[in-house]
């Protein structure tokens, strides 16, 4: 009774398995089947008459009455063909066992994966349909944004004859209304052709050796402009540490920062913008520039972070129409970025700012290039609003030991008397490294308070110095001190208490 019930639980088990199952003797000729093997090979009629070979036409033979299988599929899967009773073939994943242990036994497994392959295909010609129809938009935008750009540049060279002449005050306001729109017409050009390149892989970047004040002088110089109309305040804290040149591709670099804070000068009506600039890595050949652009605009809903760095997309619609823009720009800033080896972050609240930061590997120069500095302009312009400090005398960091620290800093601003403003330096010199360690931890608690109290100012100034006498070179932890410094700027009361825990955390730790 007990065999019975074994024995129709196994047929039960054969007829519903979705898998082609074949028993066979030693000289390969099938002794037992399932009802798939049936269905998907056609023998209704006469299957014992039928040897594995027959099947299994391309992995199993028959050679002087021995049966030979090809070893890769002896206890292993493997994708092969097998042949119907009509000898149409389709193709499957078989697995052939055999046990010698008490007579011979052998047991063919396959499963149909037809369906698989097709989709496979499928995906193959999509694939391909796709990538010729991306490189042909590709070319139709690059020759509609060629095309444009002729009759734009026409139009601008006209523009700059008619400024040549005698214009009423209303003439002339028209006159740069419409050299403006021209303006804004070639960055988003500009735009279209960048993206257009990134898309289909075509853009390369460069190796060229770059003076790097002369890069930062260059990106004020173009925005102090934009800034001052708003009459906005420009912070720039650039690390002192950072070698003079530099190697990569420095166009691409000032793209990726002259959109960011063109970003944050358009979507910023008051308060600040501040951005800063130091290493959090290095190796004998390369370092690690960590950039960070804030501002105090109106910010970034947070279930639009996640959206913004996507092609045509921007925050809200109404901000397209308000404040104009592709949406492309921050795509491009990503894809440039990644280029480079590194990353982009965004943290933003609605109505207080957003903080934007990426990270880029660059190669050190190993020797001045002589050639190039004739291209460099000077780096003490006489802007308004503007103050330098320098101090470079300090000694290696593995040795904790701080001299003088100070990173150059600007602060750009419409109101003049700000150059009367001074600005405290932070010295100190210790011998051990303990003792450093000791102070800056005295330091974190008093920021504590500070923040707990709400007294920003007084917590931007122990920010600032905790910023100074901490030793540089240690990625994680200058990262969370730049962040501090600008949580505590734009007054965020739990993103300052966050970064202020981890640094207390990683100085534990060393």
């Amino acid at each position: 009774m007990e065999k019975s019930n074994i024995k129709r639980r196994y047929r039960l088990l054969m007829d519903n398995c979705q898998e082609i199952i074949l028993y066979f003797n030693e000289a390969g000729y099938v002794i037992y089947y399932n009802k798939k093997a049936i269905e998907e090979l056609g023998y209704y009629d006469n299957f014992y008459n039928i040897n594995i070979a027959d099947i299994f036409r391309r992995i199993v033979k028959i050679e002087n009455n021995q049966l030979i299988i090809a070893p890769r599929f002896l206890n292993h899967q493997g994708e092969t063909v097998a042949y119907r009773k009509d000898q149409t073939c389709f193709p499957i994943k078989l697995k052939i066992s055999i046990n010698r242990s008490k007579g011979f036994s052998g047991i063919c497994c396959a499963i149909n994966i037809t369906d698989k392959k097709d989709k496979t295909k499928q995906i193959y010609y999509l694939r391909r349909d796709l990538k010729v129809a991306k490189k042909i938009k590709s070319e139709i935008i690059a020759n509609v944004t060629h095309e444009l750009r002729t009759p734009i540049n026409g139009i601008m060279g006209l523009i700059n004859n008619l400024m040549d002449t005698e214009l009423t005050t209303a003439q002339l306001n028209i006159i740069n209304i419409m050299n403006q729109c021209c303006l804004n017409m070639n960055n988003i050009i500009n735009d279209l052709l960048d993206f257009s390149e990134l898309s289909t892989g075509d853009i390369k970047l460069e190796e060229s050796c770059f003076h790097f004040p002369n890069f930062i002088d260059k990106i004020i110089n173009r925005h102090k402009c934009n800034i001052n109309k708003k009459g906005l305040k420009f912070l720039v804290n650039v690390s002192d540490d950072i070698p003079t040149w530099l190697v990569g591709d420095e166009l691409r670099l000032s793209q990726i920062v002259n959109n960011l804070l063109s970003n944050a000068v358009k979507f910023t009506s008051i308060g600040q913008i501040a951005m800063e600039v130091a290493i959090t890595a290095q190796t004998n050949n390369s370092v690690e520039l960590f950039f960070v652009i804030m501002d105090t605009g109106i910010g970034i809903k947070q279930e639009d972070i996640s959206r913004i760095f996507q092609s045509f997309i921007q925050g809200d619609g109404s901000i397209t129409r308000k404040y104009g823009g592709t949406g492309i720009g921050l795509a491009i800033c990503k894809r440039l970025v990644k280029a480079m080896n590194g990353r982009i972050y965004v943290e933003s609240d609605i109505n207080i700012g957003s903080t934007f930061s990426f990270s880029v590997w660059l190669k050190k120069a190993n020797d001045e290039p002589a050639s190039k500095n004739k291209d460099l302009i000077e780096t003490n312009i006489d802007y308004i609003g503007i103050n330098y400090l320098k101090d470079s005398l300090h000694k290696s960091i593995e040795e904790f030991y701080i001299e003088g620290v100070c990173d150059k800093s600007i602060i750009l601003n419409q109101d003049v008397s700000l150059l009367n403003d001074s600005f405290d330096t932070y010295s100190v010199i210790y011998d051990k490294p303990s003792k450093l360690k000791n102070d800056i931890l005295d330091l974190c608690e008093k920021l504590i308070i500070c923040i707990e109290m709400r007294n920003w100012e007084k917590a931007e100034s122990f920010a600032e110095q905790i910023k100074k006498i901490t030793p540089k070179g240690q990625k994680d932890i200058d990262s969370n001190i730049m962040r501090l410094l600008l949580s505590v700027r734009k007054e965020d009361y739990d993103k300052s208490l966050s970064a202020l825990e981890k640094i207390i955390n990683q100085l534990n730790e060393v």
